[in-house]
Order: C-alpha cells, then sequence, then structure tokens
C-alpha cells in the first residue's frame, strides 16, 4: 500500500512523457525564430519534412536591411524552390516538397549592410501551408464577428466608421426632403402662374389693341390735316 501513491506518480510522469512525445512528433513545423546575419557571409538553415506537402516560409527584415541581402530556398537536389534576389521585408511565400523533402534556406548578406542597414536581425517561420491558411480564417472570422474584435469600444476606428456611415445617412435624408419641400414649392408657383397667366394676357392684348387704337386715330387725323382724306 505504501508504493500505491509512488506507482501512481511514476504512471503519471510516463504518460505526460508519452503526451510531449507525441506532440513533438506530431508537431513537424519549424517554428519561428529570431537569428542575425553577418555582413559578407551567407546563413543557410536546413528543414526536413518527412511527410512533405505544401509549406509557407515566412521572414521578416527591417526595412534599410533588405537592399543588401537575398534569400534563396532550395530542395535537396538543388532545385530552387524560392529566391528573392532583393529581400522583402515581410515576405510569405509557399513551396511544396516531395515524401521526405529537404529545403535549404539560405540568406545572402552583401558587406554594405554593415553601414545602411539599422538591424541586421530576422525572423523565420515555416508552417504547413494548410495550417496556416486555417488559422488565417479562423482569425478573419474572429475579426468579423466579434465585437471586441471589430473595436466596438470608445473612439475605436469601427464605431468611427459606423457614425460616419450614420452622420452620412442622415445629411442625405435631410438634403432628399429639402429637395421635395423645394420641388412642392414650384409647382404650386407653377399652378399658380398658370391660374393667373390669361390675365396677363388679357392685359398685354388690351394694351396692344389700345396702342393700335390710338395709333389708327392719330395717322387718321394726320391724313385729315394733310386733306388726304
Amino acid at each position: 500500500m505504501a508504493l500505491w501513491p509512488h506507482e501512481m506518480r511514476r504512471a503519471c510522469l510516463l504518460l505526460l512523457l508519452a503526451f510531449t512525445l507525441a506532440l513533438l512528433v506530431r508537431h513537424t513545423d519549424v517554428e519561428a525564430f529570431r537569428f542575425t546575419l553577418v555582413p559578407g557571409k551567407v546563413k543557410c538553415f536546413t528543414n526536413e519534412q518527412p511527410e512533405g506537402g505544401r509549406y509557407e516560409i515566412h521572414y521578416r527584415m527591417m526595412r534599410s536591411l533588405t537592399p543588401f541581402v537575398s534569400v534563396a530556398v532550395t530542395s535537396r537536389g538543388g532545385r530552387v524552390l524560392m529566391e528573392h534576389e532583393v529581400a522583402k521585408p515581410d515576405a510569405k511565400e509557399i513551396v511544396t516538397l516531395n515524401k521526405n523533402g529537404l529545403m535549404s534556406i539560405c540568406f545572402h548578406t552583401a558587406e554594405k549592410a554593415a553601414v545602411a542597414a539599422v538591424s541586421m536581425n530576422v525572423s523565420l517561420d515555416i508552417v504547413d501551408a494548410e495550417d496556416a491558411e486555417l488559422t488565417r480564417m479562423k482569425r478573419q472570422s474572429y475579426s468579423t464577428s466579434s465585437a471586441i474584435a471589430l473595436g466596438a469600444g470608445k473612439g475605436s476606428g469601427a464605431l468611427q466608421q459606423m457614425q460616419y456611415i450614420f452622420d452620412t445617412l442622415i445629411t442625405t435624408r435631410m438634403s432628399f426632403t429639402a429637395l421635395t419641400k423645394a420641388d412642392d414649392d414650384i409647382q404650386f408657383s407653377l399652378r399658380e402662374a398658370e391660374r393667373f397667366s390669361w390675365v396677363f394676357v388679357y392685359i398685354f392684348v388690351g394694351i396692344g389693341v389700345l396702342i393700335t387704337l390710338i395709333s389708327f386715330v392719330r395717322l387718321r387725323y394726320y391724313m385729315k390735316g394733310k386733306k388726304m382724306l
């Protein structure tokens, strides 16, 4: 009975060790790590993938370092899988490996980098392409569905955008209402003008007839004065 606790602890330790080994065997991707380049030198890393497949290579470095670094990824037989003659500050590329594949990642650094580059540090990450895509999809789904991720807090970009859209809709509605009211006023003015338009026609016709009669009478008196009639 005294050995029972000891046996239990031993069994728990063995179970934990087996679980850890299973995780290590299952997880074949290289975790992201940081390293420092040396000007005028080449730094290479190898990564063996027994299962093969598609893998995403993600490296990051300072923008001031990129003009002096070239990156090349080759397979076991020397076939070029990826090549950047000029490195990128944040690069993501997908390469395909056969079963029991081996990739070599080399960073060639020029000597001028020692003078021009702000930092020589580089971050490298190699993950399964499908896992990386699923992770991005989960993050995107969370960012489009979570109120916290959407930034529903006070002063957040999403709230400001919603406020801008709301203000724009209110302004548009007010403008539409003002235009509708102006159109009603114009229609009313046109109807009133149509009602009184004949009055102005009669007035102008009357004035025209009166002017014609006056001209006729004056012409008649003039012709009588000249004894033309």
